[in-house]
């Protein structure tokens, strides 16, 4: 039982993190960073390209360092990526870069979560409990991600401030992998 309610938690908190990135980067690019829309579609779609890579090389340091420290290592990165692309100024190369850097990371931790959930259960229940943990339980933190960081943008008058708040969630899961 605590396994189920730690994966549930760790599963919630990584696709809450991941998804704040999709979810307000194109709003926050054209109404905080003043971009047109051909620059956001650029940066977009950029940032997105970098997220190929990304999945292979998290299976690859998985495989070489461990499920533990990338289970750790991933959510902080992925919430220093949520950070530096919500709140990096200056020219547009340079929040390119950082939505590049956000979605590179935010991609590359996705695989720790469905490598943790099948090794803690028996094989009896193993498919069962993953399935009620990605698709059930720990999908009602995901949906409700956006909801909550547009309340908090409402509140704090910021996408950018409200997705860096969303970086916690990045923070949760690495302490979690410890729990």
């Amino acid at each position: 039982r605590r396994s189920l309610v730690l994966c549930v938690l760790l599963f919630g908190l990584i696709g809450a993190l991941v998804s704040t990135f999709p979810s307000f980067y194109a709003y926050f690019l054209v109404n905080e960073r003043a971009f047109a829309p051909a620059q956001v579609s650029t940066t977009f779609g950029l940032a997105l390209l970098m997220g190929v890579p990304a999945l292979p090389l998290s299976g690859w340091l998985l495989d070489r360092w461990g499920r533990r420290v990338v289970g750790v290592i991933g959510p902080l990165l992925g919430a220093a990526g949520v950070l530096i692309a919500f709140n990096v100024g200056g020219s547009p190369a340079a929040i390119t870069l950082a939505g590049m850097f956000g979605v590179f990371i935010g991609t590359s931790i996705l695989p720790v979560q469905f490598v943790y959930i099948p090794e803690l259960f028996p094989t009896a229940i193993r498919a069962l409990a993953a399935g009620w943990i990605s698709n059930g339980a720990g999908r009602l933190l995901v949906i409700a991600a956006p909801a909550a960081t547009g309340a908090l943008a409402a509140g704090l008058g910021s996408v950018g401030l409200a997705a860096s708040a969303m970086a916690l969630c990045g923070v949760g899961a690495a302490v979690l992998v410890y729990a």
